[in-house]
C-alpha cells in the first residue's frame, strides 16, 4: 500500500487508506485526493481560526466531506473540498462553526474569528420537548450552531452561545415526527437581555381597548413587549405573538392598566382604559429625575414591567394598579428592582423609597408600594425608610 500524502498539520485523506496500488491511474487519484491547498478556492480553504480577541486557536481540528486538518500554533489550517459541499466545520467549546467557500474567498489565507460565547438563557415555550437546534450567522459564510435539549416543563435551560444577538435559525426536532420551526426573540423586560425565548410560529391575537368614563381619545397605541401594535381598520389592534406577552395601552399620554396574557391560538382580547389615574409627585425625594420604572412582583397580573417618562412639570402619571406588590425605581434597571425584598412592617398604600447602590456603586432611589385594593387616582403618598 501506497503510504499516505498529508501536509504539516494534516491528517491523512480518509480515501487514502482505501487504495490500492493498480496502476498510474490509482496513484493520480491517491495524489489528488491527499492535495493540500495554498490558498482558498472553489477546491479548497485555507485560514485562521481565531478567538474573539484575535489570539490563534491551536488543536482545533477543521474538517471537510473529504479531509480533515488540525490547525497548528499559529491556527492555520488547510482543506480540500469538493462541490457541492464546499464548506469547513470544526466544533469550540461545544459550538459548532461552518464557513462556506464564497466566491470572494479566491486566492485568500481566511481568518476564522469566533465569536464571544457566554451562558445564555433559553425558555422553551413548545408543548413538547424536543431537541433544538439554533443558528447565528456570526460573519459573512461563517455560523455557530448549538444543540440543546428544549424542555416545555423547564423554564429555562442554560448553555453556551454567541453573545450578541438572537439566532437568524431555530427549529424543534421531536424524538418522532417532523421538525418543526421555532421564533427566537428576546425575552420580556423581566428577564436579563441575555435570555431568549423560543416559541412556535406565532399566531394572531386582536387587541380592543374599553372605557365606562368616556369614548376613547384617538391618539392610542396598544403595545405588546414594548413594541407597537397594528391599527387595522376596526378598532382593533392586531399582535403576532405566542407564550407570555405584557400587553399594555397609552391614550393622550395616559398609560392603561398593563395585562400578562398566554396566547397559544388566534384569539381576542381587551385592555381598559381611563382617563383618571394615579399620579406620583417625585420632585421633593427624586429631584430632576425623568425615567420611571414599575414592575409588578406579585398580584393577579405578576411579571409586567413599564417604563414612564416624566411630564414636563416632573410629575409621572401611573396606570390603575390592583392589588399586589409592586417595585419603583427612578432611573433603575429590572435587576436593581428585583433585588428589593419587603420588610414585614411595609404599610399598604404608601411608596416607600430608599437609596440603594446600582452595579456601578451609584445611588438609586427604589422603593416598593403594598396595595390592598385598587389604586384609581390621586397622588400617590411616599415616605422614605433608612437605608
Amino acid at each position: 500500500m501506497y503510504a499516505p500524502i498529508s501536509g504539516p498539520g494534516a491528517l491523512p485523506c480518509r480515501a487514502a487508506t482505501l487504495l490500492k496500488p493498480r496502476g498510474p491511474a490509482v496513484l493520480l487519484l491517491l495524489i489528488a485526493a491527499c492535495w493540500t491547498p495554498k490558498e482558498t478556492s472553489a477546491t479548497g480553504m485555507v485560514g485562521h481560526v481565531l478567538d474573539a480577541d484575535g489570539a490563534p486557536l491551536s488543536g482545533i481540528t477543521v474538517e471537510t466531506e473529504e479531509a480533515r486538518s488540525e490547525t497548528d500554533a499559529a491556527g492555520r489550517f488547510a482543506v480540500s473540498y469538493k462541490s457541492p459541499t464546499q464548506f469547513a466545520f470544526f466544533e469550540h467549546q461545544g459550538v459548532r462553526f461552518t464557513r462556506r467557500y464564497q466566491p470572494g474567498d479566491d486566492g485568500q489565507v481566511l481568518d476564522l474569528r469566533l465569536p464571544r460565547l457566554t451562558q445564555r438563557r433559553f425558555s422553551c415555550e413548545m408543548d413538547t420537548t424536543c431537541e433544538a437546534v439554533l443558528t447565528w450567522e456570526v460573519a459573512p459564510g461563517l455560523e455557530a450552531q448549538v444543540r440543546s435539549p428544549c424542555d416545555a416543563t423547564e423554564s429555562q435551560v442554560a448553555f453556551l452561545a454567541p453573545e450578541a444577538g438572537l439566532p437568524t435559525k431555530a427549529i424543534c426536532r421531536p424524538p418522532t415526527g417532523p421538525e418543526q420551526p421555532l421564533r427566537a426573540i428576546e425575552a420580556s423586560p423581566l428577564y436579563p437581555p441575555a435570555h431568549v425565548r423560543l416559541t412556535p410560529p406565532w399566531v394572531q391575537l386582536q387587541v380592543k381597548l374599553s372605557t365606562n368614563e368616556l369614548p376613547l381619545p384617538h391618539a392610542c397605541t396598544v403595545f405588546a413587549d414594548g413594541q407597537p401594535a397594528q391599527l387595522d381598520g376596526e378598532g382593533r389592534w392586531l399582535v403576532s405573538a405566542f407564550g407570555r406577552v405584557m400587553l399594555h395601552a397609552v391614550c393622550d399620554k395616559v398609560p392603561g392598566t398593563p395585562r400578562m396574557v398566554v396566547v397559544r391560538n388566534p384569539g381576542e382580547t381587551t385592555l381598559s382604559w381611563h382617563p383618571t389615574t394615579p399620579a406620583l409627585d417625585a420632585r421633593a425625594l427624586a429631584p430632576g429625575a425623568t425615567k420611571l420604572r414599575v414592575i409588578t412582583l406579585a398580584g393577579r397580573d405578576r411579571g409586567w414591567s413599564l417604563e414612564l417618562d416624566a411630564a414636563t412639570d416632573g410629575t409621572f402619571t401611573l396606570p390603575r394598579l390592583g392589588a399586589g406588590l409592586f417595585a419603583f425605581g427612578f432611573g433603575a434597571t429590572i435587576d436593581d428592582l428585583l433585588r428589593l425584598r419587603p420588610a414585614e412592617d411595609l404599610a399598604p398604600g404608601v411608596l416607600h423609597l430608599t437609596e440603594v447602590p446600582d452595579d456601578r456603586g451609584q445611588p438609586l432611589r427604589v422603593g416598593l408600594l403594598k396595595l390592598d385594593a385598587e389604586l384609581t387616582e390621586g397622588s400617590l403618598p411616599m415616605s422614605v425608610r433608612p437605608k
